[in-house]
C-alpha cells in the first residue's frame, strides 16, 4: 500500500506540481482514503519529500546501469532515457522538487541530498571513462557532472514547456547529437593536436 501511494504521489506531484497537487487526489488514484495517506505522512510536504526520496534509488539505478558497459555507452543510454520525457515521471518530480525548493528553502536539504547522490553517480561514470581514456582526463569531472545534470533537468523543462506544434527531434536524432557530444569528451588525437 505504501509503495502504491508513493508511486501515485510521484505521478501526481510530477504532473501537477507541489502546490496544485491534492492529497485527496493521490488517495483516490491509489484506491485509498485520505486517512490512509495521513496515517503514514503527517502533511503534504512530508508526502512530497517521501516521493522524492522514493524516486532517488530508481534514478541512481538508471544512472549506474550495467557496470560492464563502457562509461560513454552508459551516458548515451541515459540520454535516450532522458529524451523519453513522457515516461519520465521521476525526472518531472525532481524538477518540481527543485522549483519547490527555490520557492521555499525549508525542504532544500532533502532535495539537495538527492541531487548530490545523482552527482556522485555521474562522477563515478565519468571517472571510469577517464580511467579508460574514453574521457579526456584534462576535462574537469565537476564541470562534466554539472553539465550532465543541467542537460538532464534542462531537457525536461524545454520539452515539457514546448508548444504542442513544436517540431522536436526524433529519439534517433537526439541520440546522434548526444553521441557527438560524448565523443567530444575524449582525448584529442595526436593528429588533431598537430593539425591545429
Amino acid at each position: 500500500m505504501t509503495q502504491r501511494l508513493l508511486a501515485t504521489s510521484v505521478r501526481v506531484f510530477g504532473e501537477s506540481g507541489f502546490e496544485a497537487a491534492r492529497v485527496s487526489d493521490i488517495a483516490r488514484l491509489s484506491g485509498l482514503t485520505t486517512g490512509a495517506v495521513y496515517s503514514r505522512w503527517p502533511n503534504k510536504r512530508e508526502l512530497f519529500l517521501a516521493a522524492v526520496n522514493h524516486v532517488a534509488p530508481v534514478q541512481m539505478a538508471r544512472l549506474v546501469g550495467d557496470e560492464d558497459t563502457s562509461a560513454t555507452d552508459r551516458l548515451v543510454a541515459l540520454s535516450a532515457h532522458l529524451f523519453n520525457t513522457t515516461e519520465n515521471q521521476s525526472r518531472a518530480l525532481l524538477f518540481e522538487a527543485c522549483v519547490t525548493a527555490r520557492r521555499n528553502p525549508e525542504p532544500t536539504s532533502e532535495i539537495a541530498h538527492v541531487l548530490e547522490a545523482e552527482a556522485k553517480a555521474f562522477a563515478v561514470i565519468i571517472r571510469e571513462g577517464t580511467a579508460t581514456k574514453a574521457i579526456d582526463p584534462e576535462l574537469s569531472t565537476d564541470a562534466l557532472v554539472l553539465g550532465c545534470q543541467a542537460l538532464s533537468l534542462g531537457l525536461h523543462l524545454v520539452v515539457f514547456l514546448s508548444a504542442p506544434d513544436r517540431q522536436l527531434p526524433t529519439a534517433d536524432e537526439w541520440i546522434g547529437l548526444f553521441v557527438r557530444i560524448i565523443g567530444s569528451f575524449s582525448e584529442p588525437s595526436e593528429d588533431a593536436l598537430t593539425d591545429g
